[in-house]
């Protein structure tokens, strides 16, 4: 705004006191009282060569710090000429332009507050730093699926070696000692003289004619400098690598023709020369991709076992202070005490005791540490494998910083006593900021948006992807794509029989769409079942029967003879895990005793070969990782996703982690130790107690809801049963009628793909998120008090109908209640929604334990029957009809 001078009525005016030249900033007047005070504006003179003037100074008949020609022309003057306080130029134009203004100003507030606007983000994969100009919530518009199909199956992740064969003179081994992905790596050394024929072979693999695939591995130098490397089959050139001690990812392109292959790999052709593989992956990709840039694919395909959707992806805001409390720190050596969440103290008894926190971070990113203490600081980067590249080591000061290179993927900030030696240390108020201005100390407050779903795509194009969206503050996928666990719950029967294998069937619940029949079917041991015409370890179809689905199982498996049918009985306990054989003439060697029909008949685990049942099984067992088909559906489906958390953006620098496989709340019972009985763990092979996944990263454990610390996180680096993390609890703290849950990162891995969304730009959409959010929490605390009272006084609930699915009319509404008992009933008729897809969803404490096929009346143009599936998260649908779905009378007893 520019400023405006006071004005004086009738303009009164004075006279020059004495002549002044054309530079004077001193002037004096005839009569100053009759002056305007300064600051101001005069005018010396009456006609167009007038001369306007303004000062900042008025003493009695003085004006001092006078700006000459501020309009007008600076001349000189004689004495006795005119000066007065006229209406200016100036006057007139600052007039125009403030209001102009202050118009423009309300008029902005007025679209500040009428109009909605919306800023789009993009929340990419993996770590990132995005800048936001207020504190404002994301709104998630959408996440697309994607799937990864490793062609070798589980096999490049070297649990064994029973996918590996040495050729000439070179030899394969697993080692523990160097690993990246998986349980292994692969440790190949030259044994003698070089040769064409001296190689490695991991896997046999059919490759499709003209087809483009991409095999990608860590390799890492021991004395060998160069990986030499082909899929044997296919038109490609070989492989030609140099290699380093460090962890170093490499890929190589090659196009299939037909026939089988392999992947073949050596070393350099001198004695002795050793190095180490693993996660060695191969995709079937686009034409695009074939050509795409190696940063690109590294990116794009990272391992993974067999098949793998997006699985259960989150997005995460760190808090401005980055490190959590000290609760969640890791400490080296024993006298290390959280006093309060960010109050530390060390009692060392000798030097190097330490509080330690690693956390993600970005590329040529300033971060500075800082605390409060009387002890010594350390500030490190690390790379993607946990190797430190960067190591400020312990320094006597209370912040330090340091600039990220692109090789840093992690920053690890140290406290402790470092060669201070024995004495008392005290921390406090930790912080890991972004830039190097000093903030005042915040605790850290994330922000977290997590669902649990799948979301698949078709592996090699990436269309027809299921996506993910928000409603009315509730999360949707719809689903293009269904994924069956193959087990022993299906309905199977026998087709046929062939040399050396079975063929048997089940019928889907949901059609397949025959015009793009691309399933994708993973064997109990992640081998990728083929679609050919004949042969074991096959998945088929029929462009006919749309639910029909034919595995081909080889006998070698499966235990059966060529003379021998399997009943239906016998082919679900395969299914579940069980391998059939003859008891009578077992020799101990197991694939010597197929059974052909005559004999005694038993059944060996096929994952526990010493574990045999005389009687025929009807259930599966926890080590057994069952038959998996991911196939396109004929109908897309809406179904609504459980989700936890919102993600904020607070103003200034965010950093946002993108990622996959978070498991939330996951009900646990903690395991009493029989070797160290004053301990609890979360989970143990040996007492047949295990979580839904291997763990990567313990997040948070909760007793009754509420989180739980008197548990102890610990790391043991791929040795323990189930991931790489465990957490004990002494029997002292444990309540056992608690409710004991855990929230964990997965430790294999799945594709991660961008969140798609927008946030507030202006004060009318923060002030419309503001109002939804309330609208949608009074809706869900509606809900949860209406089901609290149908708890206390079991009411008819009506649910949400998803899919078209609508009242038939007549009779009762649909709708669902739990009596004291744990029995569910439904009830009504229901319409015209889409076959097989979602009815309604039941919610927690009215579903069942294991999925429910009930009878359902329906009617057509006859009355005739459908099979109503209930399944353990809830979904209802309907197989077949949708003229008239009666569920009246449909009871079963939830899980509780």
């Amino acid at each position: 705004m520019k400023t405006m001078y006071p004005a004086q009525t009738n303009s009164p005016g004075t006279e020059l006191a004495m002549a002044v030249d054309d530079v004077q900033s001193v002037i004096q007047v005839v009569d100053g009282s009759i002056l305007p005070a300064a600051p101001n504006l005069l005018t010396i003179g009456t006609d167009e060569a007038a001369e306007t003037i303004m000062y900042t100074g008025k003493s009695g008949n003085e004006l001092t710090n006078v700006t000459r020609g501020f309009q007008g022309t600076a001349q000189s003057w004689v004495a006795g000429t005119k000066v007065a306080r006229y209406f200016t130029a100036y006057d007139h134009n600052s007039t125009v332009d403030n209001i102009e203004k202050l118009s423009y100003g309300v008029n902005g507030l007025s679209s500040r507050l009428d109009t909605e606007h919306r800023k789009d983000v993009v929340l990419s994969a993996g770590v990132q730093i995005l800048n936001a100009e207020r504190e404002a919530p994301f709104s998630l518009s959408s996440i697309k699926g994607q799937m990864l199909v490793n062609l070798l199956g589980r096999a490049g992740r070297f649990t064994d070696l029973s996918e590996v064969s040495s050729y000439g003179n070179h030899s394969a081994s697993l080692s523990s000692n160097y690993r990246v992905d998986g349980d292994n790596s692969l440790k190949i050394v030259t044994t003698g003289a070089g040769g064409s024929n001296n190689f490695v072979r991991v896997t046999d693999t059919a490759f499709e004619d003209g087809s483009n695939y991409i095999i990608m591995l860590n390799a890492k130098a021991d004395t060998s400098t160069q990986l030499h490397g082909e899929l044997y089959g296919t038109r490609g050139n070989v492989l030609n690598c140099d290699i380093t001690a460090s962890w170093k990812t490499v890929v190589l392109r090659c196009v299939g023709r037909d026939g089988g292959g392999g992947l073949h790999l050596w070393n350099n052709n001198a004695t002795s020369n050793i190095l180490y593989l693993d996660g060695i992956r191969i995709y079937k990709v686009s034409n695009d991709d074939y050509v795409a840039p190696d940063a690109y694919l590294i990116a794009k395909y990272p391992y993974v076992d067999s098949a793998q959707p997006v699985k259960n992806p989150y997005a995460i805001r760190y808090g401005k202070n980055l490190l959590p409390p000290f609760y969640e720190w890791s400490t080296y050596g024993s006298g290390c005490t959280v006093v309060t969440p960010y109050t530390g103290v060390i009692k060392a008894t000798a030097i190097n005791f330490a509080f330690g926190y690693k956390i993600p971070c970005v590329p040529n990113e300033i971060y500075t540490f800082s605390a409060q203490h009387n002890g010594a600081m350390a500030l490190q980067t690390m790379d993607e494998k946990g190797a430190l590249l960067n190591n400020s080591g312990y320094q006597l000061t209370q912040k330090l910083s340091v600039t990220t290179t692109a090789s840093d993927k992690f920053i690890h900030v140290l406290l402790g006593n470092a060669s201070l030696g024995n004495g008392d240390y005290k921390f406090n108020s930790p912080m890991l900021t972004i830039g190097t201005e000093d903030q005042p100390f915040k605790s850290r407050e994330d922000a977290m948006l997590a669902l649990q779903t799948d979301l698949y795509a078709d592996p090699v194009t990436g269309e027809s992807a299921d996506e993910l969206f928000e409603k009315d503050g509730q999360y949707y996928k719809l689903a293009k794509w269904k994924n069956v666990v193959m087990d022993g719950q299906l309905a199977w029967a026998f087709s046929s029989s062939e040399t050396g294998h079975k063929v048997v069937y089940f019928h889907l619940a949901a059609p397949y769409n025959p015009a793009t029949w691309n399933p994708t079917g993973v064997k109990f041991d992640g081998q990728i079942l083929k679609r050919v015409a004949t042969g074991p370890d096959k998945l088929n179809g029929s462009t006919s029967d749309t639910k029909l689905i034919l595995i081909s199982v080889s006998n070698s498996d499966s235990g059966w003879g060529d003379n021998y049918t399997p009943t239906a009985g016998e082919i679900k306990a395969y299914f579940m895990g069980w391998k059939m054989f003859d008891a009578s003439t077992f020799t101990g060697v197991e694939a010597a005793a197929i059974y052909n029909g005559t004999g005694t008949k038993r059944w060996v685990k096929q994952k526990i070969k010493t574990q045999a049942s005389n009687v025929l099984p009807v259930s599966s067992y926890f080590e057994w990782t069952p038959y998996q088909l991911v196939y396109q559906l004929a109908t897309p489906s809406a179904e609504p996703v459980i989700f936890e958390g919102m993600v904020t953006f607070h103003e200034g620098d965010n950093q946002i982690e993108v990622g996959t496989g978070i498991v939330l709340r996951e009900s646990v019972k903690p395991f009493k130790s029989p070797v160290s009985p004053n301990f609890y763990y979360l989970h143990s092979r040996g007492a047949g107690v295990r979580l839904a996944y291997d763990v990567g990263k313990i997040m948070a454990l909760y007793k009754n809801n509420k989180p739980d610390r008197t548990w102890n996180v610990y790391n043991s680096d791929y040795s323990l049963d189930y991931g790489v993390q465990n957490a004990e609890l002494r029997a002292e703290f444990n309540d056992v009628s608690a409710a004991y849950s855990a929230s964990y990162l997965m430790l294999n891995k799945s594709p991660i793909v961008p969140f798609m969304g927008t946030c507030a730009a202006n004060e009318k959409a923060m002030f419309q998120d503001l109002t939804d959010a309330i609208q949608q929490n009074a809706a869900a605390v509606s809900v949860l008090m209406n089901i609290k009272a149908d708890k206390e006084a079991p009411g008819w609930i009506v649910p949400t109908l998803l899919n078209g699915w609508v009242y038939f009319g007549g009779g009762a509404t649909p709708a669902y209640f739990k009596d004291n008992n744990g029995f569910v009933h439904l009830r009504g008729r229901l319409k015209a929604g889409a076959i097989a897809s979602v009815m309604f969803v039941l919610p927690k404490g009215y579903r069942p334990a294991q999925p429910l096929f009930l009878v359902a009346r329906a009617y057509t143009s006859t009355n005739t029957t459908t099979t109503c599936v209930i399944d353990t998260d809830g979904i209802v649908y309907v197989t077949d009809y949708n003229s008239e779905i009666n569920i009246d009378g449909l009871t079963f007893l939830a899980d509780q």
